[in-house]
């Protein structure tokens, strides 16, 4: 650290500088002080910053930075103002206390260029139907099957809607078809004969 300050007089009145306030004043003599020294202390900072996006390319930032230093000691020398030219320095120590600051800063950031346009999203999803050839989007929209009854004409979306298939008997000569076999027609039947020869 260096530094070299001096108080001075306006008005008959001796204007103490800050950094030679821990020094002995003497009357109304103006004095000089100069620090030629260096300490070691643990400093730590804290920061948070905020960004607002005005426009794709322009951006308003603030930022916040708390530094603390802690104390820090040093020594130096300082000699009546009066007797700067020909006068003996004496030796001086400070110390400063708490050492900390405060900044706040704010300002615009412009970015030149283009933003990247975004990816285009996915082509939908397309799902066949159980028919094997209808393609949607949902299966969903998918149309209702149907199937054909016993007849070969009703078409329905469940078997189970199909009207009820009449019984159908064939008859002993084995040609004609019945629904009941009390309606077969009757079939005249040879008596057998046995003979022994």
């Amino acid at each position: 650290m260096n530094l070299a300050a001096q108080d001075f007089t306006a008005n008959g009145q001796v204007i103490r500088h800050p950094a030679c306030v821990t020094l002995p004043s003497a009357a109304n003599n103006a004095r000089a002080c100069l620090v030629d020294d260096n300490d070691k202390t643990f400093a730590w900072n804290l920061m948070a910053g905020l960004g607002y996006n005005i426009t794709d390319n322009l951006t308003w930032d603030t930022n916040y930075r708390y530094m603390d230093v802690g104390d820090v000691s040093v020594r130096g020398d300082y000699i009546q103002a009066s007797q700067i030219n020909g006068g003996q320095f004496q030796e001086l120590r400070t110390s400063l206390e708490d050492v900390a600051s405060h900044t706040i800063m704010t300002g615009f950031r412009y970015r030149f260029g283009k933003a990247t346009p975004p990816p285009p999203p996915p082509p939908p999803p397309v799902f066949t139907c159980d028919d094997g050839f209808t393609t949607v989007t949902d299966l969903a929209l998918c149309p209702v099957p149907t199937f054909t009854c016993w007849d070969g004409v009703t078409e329905v979306t469940d078997l189970a809607l199909c009207p009820a298939e009449p019984v159908r008997l064939t008859c002993p000569d084995g040609l004609t078809i019945v629904s009941d076999l009390a309606a077969c027609p009757v079939v005249q039947q040879c008596d057998e004969q046995f003979r022994q020869e």
